[in-house]
């Protein structure tokens, strides 16, 4: 496989605004990507994961001949939503999950640290 590309690049204009990716663009991203020479991708700042989402990504990207080599997802998606998460990297046939940032709320302190990293362990043992 040749190299990934990180799709929050392209994302970064509905990032600014706060605004979901419309998926006709993400669409148009994912084409671009696959044209410029590229077999994987990774899904990062694309919004909330969502059924919608989870199909969007894996049809288009099963159409398009690219892999989703990892993710960056969403914090409060991983503590709210975390079965979700599961079932989307599952069908994307995806093994590596990150997230995008540890919240400023748990940056206040060692033992906020500390806090946020028994949190994110508990997340990784399911």
């Amino acid at each position: 496989m040749k190299i990934a590309v990180q799709m929050i690049g392209y994302f970064m204009p509905y990032l600014k605004e706060g605004r979901d990716v419309e998926l006709s663009f993400a669409k148009e991203a994912l084409k671009n990507i696959k044209e410029m020479g590229y077999d994987g991708v990774q899904l990062s700042g694309f919004g909330r994961v969502t059924d919608e989402i989870i199909d969007f990504y894996r049809d288009t990207c099963k159409e398009l001949g690219l892999k989703i080599v990892a993710t960056h997802i969403n914090y409060l998606d991983l503590t709210e939503k975390l079965d979700l998460v599961i079932k989307a990297h599952k069908e994307w046939n995806c093994d590596l999950c990150g997230i995008g940032a540890m919240p400023i709320n748990y940056q206040e302190s060692y033992e906020k640290y500390i806090e946020f990293a028994n949190i994110i362990d508990s997340i990784g043992e399911k």
